[in-house]
């Protein structure tokens, strides 16, 4: 197991915070759904932990946005993946 740390805000839009929830994948597969929580600024950040199976070698990690979640917005400043 691999934890997967994602340094993020969900979104500011228009003064108020929402929260945004898009897919995880890993190696072009999904994992899970992750919401991210919203900030009132776009300098307050969050910090998200994820727990995923990753293979040894190089794998891909994405976040993307999916039809039909509120996942129009977020802001990643960091991933950091350790080993559990």
């Amino acid at each position: 197991m691999n934890l997967v740390i994602l340094k993020s805000q969900g979104g500011f839009s228009l003064g108020w915070a929402d929260n945004r929830t898009v897919g995880l994948y890993v190696n072009g597969v999904k994992v899970k759904d992750v919401t991210l929580l919203g900030s009132v600024t776009w300098d307050i950040w969050f910090e998200d932990i994820q727990t995923v199976s990753l293979n040894a070698g190089n794998n891909t990690i994405a976040f993307k946005a999916e039809l039909g979640n509120n996942d129009d917005a977020i802001n990643l400043d960091q991933i950091t993946v350790f080993q559990k």
